[in-house]
């Protein structure tokens, strides 16, 4: 395989069913990488809530490019801001709020976790 390179620019974003109104820009998912289960933006938009949920086999990382809101992981609630990094460990519910008035911009991957049995 030879390098791969995606401009974040030249992609549309889109909504998924299962994340409400936020929009992603996926740069790689599981059909090229091999550890990862993918690696995206996610655009939140200003008064905008990505509806809690989770991922029972996979861990995340959200890294705020832009912008700000309100981090939920299980039952916290923290404020984060450009420059954070969240860790969301696999099977704990997760959601965000932007209840700025400007768009915040989330760079994410996903990885899966594997079980003692599978391994």
């Amino acid at each position: 395989m030879s390098v791969i390179i995606k401009n974040i620019n030249e992609i549309e974003a889109k909504k998924t069913e299962a994340h409400g109104e936020a929009l992603y820009k996926i740069l790689f998912d599981q059909n090229t990488l091999k550890a990862m289960t993918g690696f995206w933006q996610t655009i939140v938009n200003p008064n905008i809530t990505l509806p809690p949920h989770s991922h029972e086999d996979e861990e995340q990382i959200y890294f705020i490019l832009e912008g700000n809101g309100i981090i939920m992981v299980g039952e916290e609630r923290k404020r984060v801001r450009k420059g954070d990094a969240i860790y969301l460990p696999a099977g704990i519910s997760h959601g965000f709020i932007n209840d700025s008035d400007k768009p915040c911009l989330i760079l994410a991957v996903g990885a899966k976790v594997h079980t003692q049995k599978e391994t």
